[in-house]
């Protein structure tokens, strides 16, 4: 008798000599994790007397086998009452479960194995076709193998209460902040696992915004992940060093400065040293490529925080332009959860604004695909007044100067109220500021 057939003959003679054991192996195996029909036969008529609520022992299980019409095909009732024979213990249950489990995925990768050498060899293979192939291949096998995100309410409670415990102690918001104290009062930061939309027309400063939401963390040492589809990365650090030295970003682009300003903003670049901000400028990247680029900084890097700029010059699946765009936004919301981490995304909005009136977004602006409002924990607007030439702007029954204005219009706020947030904006540095 090979280790698979022992293994598998331990699993079922230790589950029919103490019922006891079930519950352990129910969360881990299913009947494909056994090699052979005669014991996927076996585990199936346990499951099926489970799911009946009925004992499970040597006569119930023969009494199923019987009924499934496999009893004599397997070996009779003698061959199931032989399982039991060479089990002394149920203390090792759990091993055994877990060695059924790696034979399995030997068996499916070797399988898997022959089907890549099969495709490798055809006629205009593209590589990166066949290697995106293989990775998913690879997950369907792994799928189901990991934890279930199932918890029990106790657990779940008491790391809630530890988060409101320790936000009452540091007296800081529970997620992570911004530059701006007016959003993180109204936001109470950016929560983990959540997907935050950043939305505007062109010129609104949403690059800008993004900007200033993943900078400033960073420079507070939380691990900040940069994704920029628009801009090449020395043209993103021009404008961080503009940030943080006060030059105007122009100069610093066209490089129109005297060995003067170059010093002054050599000495203040060197905050930048050390700080864990990533940049990625991969153009035209697909969601796939960026959920496995982020998957990797975060195990090696441990990111905090995930900024993408923007989704539209994203790719996805799908056979429109819509369904890629929804493929895209359940894609981060997707990731979000699995990293634990908040994901703020830019997004597009489409021309109807420019033809309203008062110029002010709506949620049905996002344009090619309502699943980003449907995905999306939280929208943001940036919206300046000044850019369509108005002079006021008229918040809770007050009218205000629309000169270096911004507004953050939180139009969707799943765990929290819509508002508008003031800001300030500097239009040489284009910078936000606090109002």
């Amino acid at each position: 008798m090979n280790v698979t057939d022992k293994t598998q003959e331990a699993v079922i003679g230790t589950i029919l000599l103490e019922e006891s054991c079930l519950n352990i192996v129910l969360s881990i195996l299913k009947p494909e994790h056994f090699y052979t029909e005669t014991y996927k036969n076996i585990y199936q008529s346990i499951l099926n007397l489970y799911n009946q609520k009925s004992k499970v022992d040597l006569v119930t299980v023969t009494m199923e086998l019987h009924k499934m019409g496999v009893l004599e095909s397997i070996g009779g009732a003698y061959f199931v009452s032989s399982l039991t024979n060479s089990i002394a213990s149920a203390a090792n249950i759990e091993s055994h479960c877990r060695i059924l489990i790696q034979l399995y995925l030997v068996r499916r990768l070797s399988e898997l194995g022959k089907r890549i050498d099969f495709k490798a060899n055809e006629h205009g293979v593209d590589c990166f076709e066949l290697l995106e192939w293989v990775q998913k291949e690879t997950k369907l096998i792994t799928d189901g193998l990991t934890d279930s995100g199932v918890d029990t309410i106790e657990n779940v409670k008491n790391d809630v209460l530890k988060d409101i415990r320790r936000v009452i102690d540091t007296g800081q918001p529970s997620g992570i902040k911004s530059s701006l104290i007016a959003l993180n009062n109204q936001t109470n930061g950016w929560q983990k696992s959540d997907l935050i939309i950043v939305a505007g027309r062109p010129g609104m400063g949403k690059t800008s915004v993004a900007l200033d939401f993943a900078l400033h963390p960073a420079l507070n040492g939380i691990a900040t992940a940069f994704f920029s589809l628009e801009m090449s990365k020395n043209q993103l650090v021009s404008r961080v060093l503009s940030l943080i030295s006060q030059m105007p970003v122009q100069k610093i682009v066209t490089k129109q400065m005297n060995s003067y300003d170059l010093e002054l903003l050599e000495k203040d670049g060197l905050i930048l040293n050390g700080v864990p901000f990533f940049i990625d400028d991969t153009p035209a990247l697909k969601i796939f490529d960026l959920t496995n680029k982020a998957r990797k900084l975060k195990r090696d890097y441990n990111i905090e925080l995930l900024v993408v700029d923007y989704i539209q010059l994203m790719r996805g699946t799908g056979q429109s332009r819509e369904q890629e765009i929804s493929d895209i936004s359940r894609g981060l919301k997707s990731l979000a959860k699995e990293l634990n981490i908040p994901i703020i995304a830019l997004s597009q909005l489409s021309r109807a604004v420019e033809s309203r009136p008062d110029k002010k977004p709506m949620l049905s602006d996002l344009r090619e695909s309502g699943a980003i409002e449907q995905d999306a924990d939280m929208v943001i607007f940036p919206f300046r007044p000044e850019y369509y030439e108005m002079n006021n702007y008229f918040i809770g029954g007050q009218e205000i100067s629309a000169q270096g204005l911004m507004m953050l219009i939180i139009a969707k706020f799943r765990n929290g109220s819509p508002g508008e947030v003031r800001a300030r904006w500097i239009a040489e540095l284009t910078k936000i500021d606090n109002y």
